[in-house]
């Protein structure tokens, strides 16, 4: 199974990556990189666009399928 995680370079979504991992999972991730770090999942697939925007669903479709993903996880959101 691969898993989605949205927002999977923030701090939340580093941690359910890394856990998914820890129980034999694949992790892709998806975050615009605002408050996310890459390097707190090396090694892990990620799509850089903001799923807020209408001309990221062809790229994050393609990027879903390229991938397998068969389970989402979202933890993107932007926060004051």
């Amino acid at each position: 199974m691969t898993c989605l995680v949205t927002g999977g370079a923030g701090y939340i979504g580093s941690h359910i990556v890394a856990s998914l991992q820890a129980h034999g999972y694949t992790a892709v991730a998806v975050d615009n990189l605002s408050s996310g770090v890459p390097s707190r999942i090396p090694g892990v697939e990620l799509l850089n666009i903001d799923i807020g925007e209408e001309v990221s669903i062809e790229a994050m479709a393609n990027f879903m399928l390229e991938h397998g993903v068969t389970a989402v996880i979202h933890t993107a959101a932007l926060k004051s």
